[in-house]
């Protein structure tokens, strides 16, 4: 049930996802950024909870100019201080990422991109035809140093396009994919479903565990938990705190796991942060 917001928020955590959260074509809008701002500098903490890499979160916070307390990255298989310094990494194994690299090369419409601890993410294989992009693809194609076995690999982000006019073949599609990883690996990974995103992650990993090693450095727990999040991968840490948000363009399986539906991340900060 949705709470009166408190007068004093000071203790607080919140924990933002930013892909079709805070995020839309690369941009931050100002009324969410200010929000956010403020928040913390009533006295709360602010937390990113994304699937992104932290080579491609760093890189978005720097450029749109937001500060924030902690990251809880790759789905939770990094996490850090505002400084990007670790306090907990899960590389996932590297034969597992292997095998699932030449597993996927079966499926039509797939393309698979690595993220790295100690280079630059890239994209590892891809036999999608042309009538599909996606923004996060032309961020990993503009990059491309990572190999598998060579560098600390994260996480395996695969992106499986479709629409109406090109279509996933029948048997092939993301959900079938998402079967196919848990059946052939079972508790040896953790997959992740965003739209037509699988992220592939370190087993035990997701943004709700991330949070949990955030607040194990905090010198006192937090006095409320909040989260604001549009996708399937944010049911974990919406189902972990005390209070969540999802969007109005969010899956209606995602609402439902939500206390309150918002338009926008500044619909749901604002209100909390009194007159």
């Amino acid at each position: 049930m949705t709470t009166q917001a408190p007068t004093d928020i000071a203790g607080q955590l919140l924990a933002s996802d930013l892909d079709g959260t805070l995020v839309f074509h690369h941009h931050i809008n100002s009324a969410d950024k200010t929000a956010l701002n403020s928040w913390r500098q009533r006295g709360a903490t602010l937390a990113i909870a994304t699937g992104r890499s932290l080579n491609l979160t760093r890189d978005l916070l720097h450029q749109q100019h937001l500060d924030v307390d902690y990251l809880v990255m790759c789905s939770g298989a990094v996490v850090t201080d505002a400084h990007y310094t670790p306090i907990y990494t899960q590389p996932l194994d590297t034969d597992i990422a292997q095998d699932i690299l030449n597993f996927i090369r079966q499926w039509p419409q797939v393309a698979a991109c690595g993220t790295f601890l100690d280079t630059r993410d890239s994209i590892l294989f891809s036999n999608v035809g042309p009538g599909h992009s996606t923004e996060l693809f032309d961020l990993y194609a503009a990059e491309g140093t990572g190999r598998i076995g060579e560098n600390i690999i994260t996480g395996l982000p695969l992106w499986l396009p479709s629409n109406e006019q090109h279509p996933s073949a029948e048997g092939y599609g993301i959900d079938d994919l998402h079967a196919a990883l848990n059946q052939r690996y079972g508790d040896a990974i953790d997959v992740h479903k965003n739209l037509d995103f699988l992220d592939i992650a370190p087993p035990g990993c997701t943004k709700a565990k991330g949070l949990d090693r955030v607040i194990e450095t905090l010198p006192t727990p937090p006095t409320l938990t909040r989260t604001i999040g549009d996708n399937y991968n944010d049911i974990p840490m919406h189902q972990w705190a005390d209070h969540s948000a999802s969007l109005t363009h969010s899956p209606e399986d995602v609402k439902k796991h939500t206390d309150v539906v918002v338009d926008s991340v500044a619909d749901y900060v604002t209100p909390l942060l009194g007159a």
